[in-house]
């Protein structure tokens, strides 16, 4: 039996990205983003976390599974 391979991740381990990624990868302003971002943080979809590469008030973002 062959095993279909895929590329995707699996929502529970989507990589961390900052605000800056997301806006380019929804293709929405910066503004925009972020209140997307603080909504679904809010609501418990997305998790927080401040960046370890960048400056230091900087955060990074990914999904939660649920």
């Amino acid at each position: 039996m062959r095993r279909k391979r895929t590329e995707h991740f699996p929502l529970s381990r989507t990589p961390w990205r900052s605000l800056e990624q997301l806006a380019d990868s929804w293709g929405l302003s910066r503004a925009r983003t972020n209140l997307v971002v603080k909504a679904l943080v809010r609501s418990g979809r997305m998790e927080e976390r401040e960046s370890r590469e960048h400056a230091p008030m900087s955060r990074e973002y990914r999904l939660v599974a649920h």
